[in-house]
């Protein structure tokens, strides 16, 4: 091929390649956005008929120095009377139940739910506590915040849904006159109390509980006559 032959040749071709670049569609502009609109309906729960569950645990001191002479000692059950009271006063709200857990060494008697230690509205079940105690035993701090740790647990897996749970409120209410006093045991445990109440507060924040209180009530700084 001659040279003008080749030169005529790349010419042609140049010519069909623009030829087709112009027989293109224009370049389309684009944006970037960070932002959207959404449109629709939110339904909010009415307050009417949402509930927050308050539930009441009293932990009861009945030693057998709450029946002796003393400071902070409690003959007439004086203590008892109160709960009754508060019960009595709170207990015709409907989103308001109680447990009433009376202990010495040990827990001897608590009300009943289903067979296991629970929250109640029932009087009948209430009043049966109430009216069946007796001063007696020694007095187990840990062994007793252990246990109201367990009715907590249980109750809160008994709870239907999380938006209940987040809504729900534990007080416990724990009267004592003294101190720990176990048995065999040097000390007065200090140590291991405190860190019982702590694996309830870790407890009911890692199942994501509305609040929680833990109450003392020490009979001592009390005029109980």
């Amino acid at each position: 091929m001659c040279k003008s032959t080749l030169q005529l040749t790349i010419i042609l071709l140049c010519i069909g390649v623009l030829s087709a670049c112009d027989n293109t569609p224009p370049l389309e502009r684009t944006t970037i956005s960070d932002q959207a609109r959404l449109t629709g309906t939110f339904y909010t729960e009415s307050p009417d008929d949402l509930v927050f569950p308050v539930k009441v645990l009293f932990a009861i001191d009945c030693s057998g120095s709450m029946g002796a002479a003393g400071d902070g000692s409690d003959p007439s059950n004086r203590r008892l009377a109160a709960a009754r009271a508060f019960v009595d006063q709170y207990n015709g709200y409907p989103n308001i139940s109680f447990e009433i857990m009376l202990w010495n060494q040990g827990i001897y008697r608590a009300t009943q739910v289903d067979g296991d230690r629970g929250f109640t509205k029932d009087p009948g079940e209430i009043n049966n506590v109430l009216a069946n105690v007796v001063n007696t035993g020694t007095t187990d701090y840990v062994g007793t915040i252990e246990a109201i740790h367990e009715d907590i647990a249980r109750d809160i897996a008994n709870v239907d849904t999380h938006e209940s749970l987040v809504r729900t409120k534990y007080v416990v209410l724990f009267f004592s006159d003294g101190l720990d006093n176990v048995p065999g045991v040097t000390g007065q445990r200090v140590s291991e109390t405190l860190n019982a109440i702590s694996d309830i507060t870790e407890m009911v924040d890692e199942e994501g509980v509305g609040d929680f209180t833990f109450n003392t009530i020490m009979l001592p700084g009390i005029n109980m006559t």
